[in-house]
């Protein structure tokens, strides 16, 4: 028996609308993402953490005008995200 040790699935559908590819505008984008990991490469149970995303273009504006250029720009070699609050749902549904 073959074990996959790490599998990952997504699916996504994408609404838009523009002239040609570089000038498509995104309204609305909603996907499903899996990750099935079996952490210790045996036949054990194996641990599955599932996304649902969904985004809706809520409205449409210019951002040149909005900031002014920064007077002293400065160059970062590394950048690292962090994520607010965010809702854990369990397989139980809790």
């Amino acid at each position: 028996m073959k074990f996959r040790y790490l599998q990952r699935s997504t699916v996504f559908k994408y609404v838009a609308c523009g002239e040609a590819w570089p000038k498509v505008t995104y309204i609305h984008a909603s996907g499903f993402s899996d990750l099935v990991a079996q952490p210790f490469a045996t036949e054990t149970d194996a641990l599955t953490n599932s996304v649902i995303i969904d985004w809706t273009l809520e409205k449409m504006e210019s951002i040149g005008s909005r900031f002014a250029a920064p007077s002293s720009p400065k160059e970062h070699k590394t950048l690292s995200y962090t994520w607010g609050d965010f809702n854990q749902l369990n397989h139980d549904g809790t």
